[in-house]
């Protein structure tokens, strides 16, 4: 049996208490415009929209010519769809699991297990660590973005204990003392010192943890009252943790893990045992296929507080943001690329100019915003999959023959079947922008004659190259489900 060109995916929703509420939640506005038929709650969370084979979340196949399957049971029975490498690397299943968070409210302090420690866990508690396996995650703005993110430099943890003695109380004159001498010392010294602070911090009995931080709140409070600028102990940020999760020791957790404000298009990105915390916007996040989490604070959910102090990386740094690389094939091609082999990120974005397709007729409108294209990609001994995500329209699935992805574009007005990936003209030879470098994305060809669509193929970029001509618009199937036109559009 052939397999299948392209169809479209139901993808899971989760409703975290931290999430959105309603339509002002992207993952809301995503499912709206992927399902017309979806009923927004605008007085519940829409925290995660999963694009993956996860048990917790396994997208379903949307396509009436066979019965219905989920993404997973779908690869098992197209395992080839993986490619060779990536099929034989990661025993024929998806790696990675692709997602749209919208934050409201902070989630926990947490870091994910490396994969020793993961198999570890998994075979003590699997009711708490439900998988087997590593989950290094990559966190990309696409709203302004706030996070905690590693452990800052011991000297700026040092200027927070002399300038909030309610957080000096709770680690303890010894410790204190230790990490200030250590900042002269070599790197083991230090990490051990700043390991025994944070675990004084975290192992507090509840009690004392609940007044020094009730006199932290009220002495910010009545400076703020005051007309005094409380910043230099980050004194907004405190209260507003204190009132999502009053009493919680995790809200000192500010003054020792770096505090992130993500612009659009940047990113972070969280190895093994890297102590985290998201804290407001939204983003897209790709990680390894796992959903083991080790919390100790901001969170109502079992905590590991033992483990987590045991296995955190303590290594102070500064510089967290994680930039991507512009491909020099393509202007419009960034890459992020992290130090695992579970996935990459690409991001294609367009300029507004960009032509698209009605009712088979050839269009120019100016999009109010730059669209952008999500992939995320896996890297095994040379080959690349591809398996995306972006905004407004639906989730699709399109395997061909080295390559597997889904599509989720932003910024594409509803009712529009597609948009151009540009063609310019480079050193007399005419390429394609969006090419991926090289990855063999499945697109639709359309060629426009006179109004009309006239012929409509799928092919790899690679197998189209050598006969592109300026007619010839490379279009992602990005209708909304049930409008017809992904059908119409790939002729399946």
């Amino acid at each position: 049996m052939a397999v299948q060109k392209v169809f479209p995916l139901s993808c899971t929703v989760q409703h975290y208490a931290w999430g959105k509420m309603g339509s002002s939640s992207e993952v809301a506005r995503l499912l709206a415009s992927s399902d017309p038929q979806a009923q927004i709650s605008e007085d519940k969370p829409y925290a995660e929209l999963w694009m993956g084979s996860h048990p917790r979340g396994d997208a379903k196949i949307l396509d009436n010519r066979f019965s219905q399957k989920t993404l997973s049971q779908w690869i098992s029975e197209n395992q080839d769809c993986l490619g060779s490498k990536v099929k034989e690397t990661f025993d024929g299943k998806l790696p990675f699991l692709f997602k749209v968070l919208s934050v409201e409210t902070a989630l926990s302090i947490q870091a994910h297990p490396n994969k020793e420690l993961a198999e570890k866990l998994h075979l003590q508690a699997p009711q708490h660590y439900p998988d087997a396996n590593h989950k290094p995650e990559m966190a990309i703005a696409l709203t302004s973005f706030q996070g905690l993110c590693g452990f800052r430099p011991i000297e700026e943890i040092v200027t927070f204990l002399t300038k909030v003695p309610e957080f000096q109380f709770l680690i303890g004159d010894n410790a204190v003392a230790q990490l200030k001498q250590s900042s002269s010392s070599d790197s083991q010294s230090a990490a051990s010192a700043l390991q025994s602070c944070f675990s004084h911090l975290m192992k507090s009995e509840k009690k004392v943890v609940v007044e020094q931080l009730n006199l932290l709140v009220k002495r910010i409070s009545q400076q703020v009252a005051a007309g005094n600028n409380m910043e230099d102990i980050y004194g907004e940020l405190l209260l507003q943790l204190h009132q999502q999760y009053p009493g919680d020791i995790g809200c000192f957790a500010i003054y020792f893990l770096n505090l992130l404000t993500l612009k659009p298009g940047e990113a972070m990105f969280l190895e093994a045992n890297v102590p985290h915390a998201y804290l407001k916007g939204d983003c897209v996040e790709c990680m390894a296929c796992s959903d083991n989490t080790v919390r100790a604070g901001l969170t109502p959910k079992f905590i590991d507080v033992p483990t987590l102090c045991e296995m955190l990386s303590y290594i102070p740094s500064k510089d967290r943001l994680f930039l991507p690389t512009r491909s020099q094939e393509d202007p419009y091609l960034s890459i992020y690329d992290p130090p695992v082999p579970d996935f990459t990120v690409m991001k294609i974005e367009l300029s507004s100019d960009t032509y698209t397709s009605a009712g088979g007729v050839r269009q120019n409108r100016r999009l109010e915003n730059r669209p952008e294209v999500w992939h995320s990609a896996v890297h095994t001994a040379g080959t690349r999959q591809a398996f995306g995500s972006g905004g407004d329209a639906a989730c699709s699935l399109a395997p061909c023959r080295k390559a597997l992805w889904t599509c989720l574009c932003r910024g594409i007005p509803g009712g529009v079947s597609g948009f151009q990936l540009p063609i310019t003209r480079r050193r007399g030879k005419q390429s394609v922008q969006g090419d991926a470098c090289g990855a063999q994305l499945q697109m639709a060809r359309w060629r426009a004659c006179k109004g009309v669509r006239t012929t409509c193929e799928t092919k790899t970029i690679t197998e189209l190259k050598p006969r592109i001509r300026p007619e010839y618009h490379w279009l992602f199937p990005l209708a909304p489900a049930g409008t017809g036109s992904l059908s119409q559009a790939m002729k399946l």
